[in-house]
């Protein structure tokens, strides 16, 4: 299993020499960066990734970058499919872990201190497996919850209101919209971020498979929602259908299963 460790910056160097305008999921390190310290910027790239053994560089300014390192990065940069794993927990504790396909080949990609860690994967299924084996859910054998169909605009007004901390107002506008108090309490908690959050978004951008596939968890003590926006007759609507914790482990590997 090849493993590479590069600095942000150096990541993107390598994706523009693999021919790729953009990376998904990875923030532009250079934005902002003055085109006078662009030249020196690059020079220390490329002496870095020299010291990591990953590049050569000679006495007349030549640079060779080794070919196992650009292959894993060019998996990522012009991948065919993309996933985002993401854990958030109301604690601020965040885990995030991207995912690239290429003509079968995936590159799995975290933060390591502030580095992003490259790791080609033979075995996908340990991405689910993975990304499972710290979760203890919340949510009881059976769900207390039922299950809703809310207005995106109502969601917009509860977001609103929590910026006045407003929980009250939030409530009677989730009620108005058909929900019961419990349910309108949990999605209020979940908007505020006090609830754990487990989410798998895996976009294909071309193929049979093309398109967006989601699982959007939010997991409490009285069950767990499953977050899914829809749209019927042009209006904008979010689903929360009540799941238990093994419905909600299908439909993570379901997610999975349909990018893959």
């Amino acid at each position: 299993m090849a493993q590479v460790l590069l600095a942000p910056r150096e990541l993107l160097f390598i994706a523009a020499l693999s021919g790729s305008t953009e990376f998904m999921g990875i923030p532009d390190a250079f934005f902002g960066i003055d085109d006078s310290e662009f030249e020196d910027a690059i020079s220390a790239i490329q002496a870095g990734l020299n010291d990591k053994g990953y590049a050569e560089q000679d006495f007349d300014g030549g640079f060779s970058l080794s070919e196992n390192v650009l292959n894993i990065v060019d998996t990522c940069a012009n991948c065919d499919a993309f996933i985002v794993l993401d854990k958030n927990k109301p604690t601020g504790e965040r885990h995030r872990d991207r995912c690239y396909i290429k003509d079968g080949q995936t590159v799995r990609i975290t933060e390591d201190d502030g580095s992003y860690s490259l790791t080609e994967m033979t075995d996908t299924d340990m991405l689910l497996t993975d990304f499972l084996q710290d979760i203890d859910w919340l949510a009881p054998e059976s769900s207390l919850l039922g299950n809703l169909k809310v207005p995106s605009d109502v969601l917009t007004q509860v977001r609103s209101k929590q910026k006045g901390f407003d929980s009250t107002d939030s409530i009677h506008i989730l009620t108005q919209a058909g929900c019961d108090e419990l349910s309108a309490g949990i999605v209020i908690e979940g908007l505020a971020e006090k609830l754990n959050y487990y989410s798998i978004i895996g976009t294909v951008l071309d193929g049979e498979k093309e398109g967006v596939y989601s699982c959007m968890l939010i997991d409490s003590q009285k069950g767990i929602y499953r977050i899914q926006p829809v749209m019927e007759d042009e209006d904008e609507f979010v689903l929360f259908t009540s799941m238990t914790s093994m419905q909600a482990r299908t439909a993570l590997e379901e997610t999975l299963g349909s990018v893959f």
